[in-house]
């Protein structure tokens, strides 16, 4: 038996859903594995466990835990889904990670891990330089508790979804969006996210909905028939390390995904644009012809079903304890 503690800063959230549960559920692939989340770090805490999973290991309090528990020999795998080096100055986290103390304890978080997994291989090559074992493990659609809709969707619904973090993201392509919005007066733009009155203001046709825990949120979305994914961002070096979960979630209820053409959005299914002018005419494109946006969304389904589906995935997270193990 295998027994894994998972340390994770909001069990509930949606960095856990999608880099923590997965450790929770490699007993689906293998049933000696025994991993469960953790709430206390000490050392009557780490008794009998054989490897410690740690989501996003950042402050000093938790590098010194890291130290203690590299003082009892047990192997420690910490994980990332962002590039914290190089965040925006608009994003409300950017003053927290900018501080010296932070950013020293994130390498020193780095350095002292056995092993790194990351979301994006632009990711792992800035994590090099802190821990040569740096390992990318995609996000994946969790196919044990879901299902991806077979249908494309037949609502007329250009949806986007994220936080108040993206402010700068929307407004890149805020002009082709209040464009659209006036032509395509049949067409709602819906916007899944909290203090988005700066956009949903300019458009004529127009949804918002609060942001919402992550069990009700992809209740939700089981629900919804969406036509059309957009995920505007910046082409900054941030942007370039975020994964595609946007895309994994539009297909998964018959969306058709929009993003910037960038690597972990090149995939099929997935239109891609270089500036707002492209963008604009991309988003058209969506719109008015349905039989090209059932093309791609038939593509998207079918790399994710091929490529991301979570059971596939996780085999490269056993592969990991099991390394993990045989150095230990």
């Amino acid at each position: 038996m295998c027994k894994i503690k998972v340390f994770s800063p909001i069990p509930q959230g949606a960095c856990s859903f999608y880099r923590s549960a997965p450790i929770i559920m490699l007993n689906q692939l293998d049933n000696t594995i025994n991993a469960s989340y953790a709430e206390k770090i000490d050392w009557n805490f780490m008794v009998g466990v054989d490897c410690v999973f740690f989501e996003r290991p950042e402050s000093v309090e938790v590098f010194r835990a890291l130290e203690k528990i590299k003082a009892m020999h047990i192997p420690i795998w910490s994980d990332y889904d962002d590039d914290m080096f190089n965040l925006l100055e608009d994003n409300p986290a950017y003053e927290h990670y900018s501080k010296r103390e932070i950013r020293e304890s994130i390498i020193k978080c780095i350095a002292i891990s056995d092993v790194i997994t990351v979301t994006t291989e632009s990711l792992r090559q800035k994590f090099l330089q802190y821990n040569p074992n740096v390992i990318v493990v995609k996000n994946a659609f969790n196919n044990y508790n879901y299902r991806l809709n077979k249908t494309v969707g037949e609502n007329r619904i250009i949806n986007w979804r994220g936080s108040s973090t993206h402010r700068r993201d929307i407004l890149t392509v805020a002009n082709a969006m209040v464009q659209i919005s006036r032509e395509k007066t049949d067409w709602v733009f819906s916007f899944i996210g909290s203090n988005m009155e700066f956009i949903i203001d300019k458009l004529i046709n127009v949804k918002q909905i609060n942001e919402m825990p992550v069990s009700t949120y992809f209740e939700f979305l089981d629900k919804l028939s969406l036509a059309v994914q957009i995920v505007p961002l910046q082409f900054h070096t941030f942007n370039y390390s975020k994964s595609n979960i946007a895309f994994i979630e539009g297909a998964q209820v018959g969306a058709c995904c929009l993003a910037p053409n960038m690597p972990e959005w090149n995939l099929p299914g997935i239109l891609t644009y270089n500036d707002e002018e492209e963008f604009y005419w991309q988003l058209r494109q969506l719109i008015e012809f349905p039989k090209f946006r059932k093309k791609m969304f038939k593509a998207s389904q079918k790399y994710i079903r091929e490529n991301l589906m979570l059971s596939e995935v996780n085999k490269k997270r056993l592969e990991i304890v099991k390394n993990l193990l045989n150095t230990k």
